[in-house]
C-alpha cells in the first residue's frame, strides 16, 4: 500500500513524519534501524548504501490489517500492510 487512511486524513509516501503523527496519532511501537540498498556502478562494482530509518507500527484495530510505516530523513518512504490483523478499536485502514 502506498497510503494509510486514519481519522485525521490520508498519509502517502513522501509525506512528512509530523503529518503522519498528526493524522494517525502516535504509533503503537517504533523500531530504529538502518535500511541498506545496493547500487551497481557503470564499472560493475557493487556498493551498499545505508540510511537511518524509523519503523512505525500501527495496530489498525479488530478485523483490520496492521501497517508498518518506514521513515527516513523526516519523510514517509514506505507503507506496508502486514498479514496480521489488529485488535481493539478501529484506528486506520
Amino acid at each position: 500500500a502506498s497510503s494509510i487512511s486514519c481519522s485525521g486524513g490520508n498519509v502517502y509516501t513522501g509525506d512528512l513524519r509530523m503529518d503522519l503523527i498528526n493524522k494517525c496519532g502516535n504509533p503503537d511501537d517504533i523500531e530504529y534501524g538502518y535500511d541498506t540498498t545496493g547500487v551497481t556502478g557503470g564499472n560493475g562494482n557493487f556498493a551498499a548504501q545505508s540510511r537511518s530509518v524509523q519503523k512505525f507500527f500501527y495496530n489498525c484495530g479488530a478485523g483490520r490489517l496492521s501497517r508498518i510505516i518506514t521513515i527516513s530523513d523526516g519523510r514517509v518512504i514506505r507503507i506496508i500492510t502486514t498479514g496480521n490483523y489488529g485488535s481493539g478499536p478501529n484506528k486506520c485502514e
